[in-house]
């Protein structure tokens, strides 16, 4: 029987379920797949694929903006997002709804914000050219008919899909940390 503190441990459920989704030989071990190489600073492209490691991790979704959140969108395919979004928003004075971006209003629906990603990622999906144009018209429909609320977390949505690579490694968001927190400090700096 296995120590409970020791490290290597058979049975594993975890262990079980990555073995599942991964070809690999007797001892374990997996070839690694071709990445192909991007450099630093750049945008990863559209990819509405799920990958391994999220089949695993699915189950733990939990909030408004875990839904689909495998997905990376391009820049070409969230600056769509904004534009319909912010069209939408301005057009119903929603820039001066107060929380606008909030998770914790009072009338956001789940399956309201859900629908409208929905809507979006079939325009992405971009493989015959009449299905495109109804995806398209579906989507403005969606965003013309939800709540200010739920526009508000789509756009967050969106914005937290875009990934790039810092240093080697895939990082969420437009603009590296330090520039973020660069830009808070010169903003308070009266307080």
């Amino acid at each position: 029987m296995p120590s409970l503190f020791s490290r290597a441990r058979t049975n594993s459920k975890a262990q079980s379920l990555l073995s599942s989704h991964n070809a690999s030989d007797e001892f374990g071990r997996t070839a690694p797949s071709p990445v192909p190489s991007i450099a630093d600073g750049a945008f990863l492209p559209l990819s509405l694929e799920l990958r391994q490691k999220e089949q695993i991790s699915r189950s733990n979704d939990y909030g408004f903006l875990s839904y689909e959140r495998h997905v990376i969108l391009a820049p070409e395919q969230l600056a769509r997002l904004v534009h319909v979004v912010v069209e939408e928003l301005s057009s119903r004075g929603g820039i001066t709804t107060p929380f606008i971006f909030s998770t914790t209003a009072l009338d956001v629906s789940y399956s309201s914000i859900k629908r409208l990603v929905r809507a979006f990622l079939d325009t992405c999906d971009m493989r015959s050219s009449p299905s495109v144009e109804k995806a398209e018209a579906k989507w403005k429909d969606e965003a013309r008919f939800a709540g200010l609320h739920e526009l508000g977390i789509c756009l967050r949505w969106g914005l937290a899909r875009v990934s790039r690579i810092n240093r080697g490694q895939e990082i969420r968001g437009l603009i590296p940390w330090d520039h973020y927190v660069r830009f808070r400090d010169s903003e308070g700096g009266g307080y």
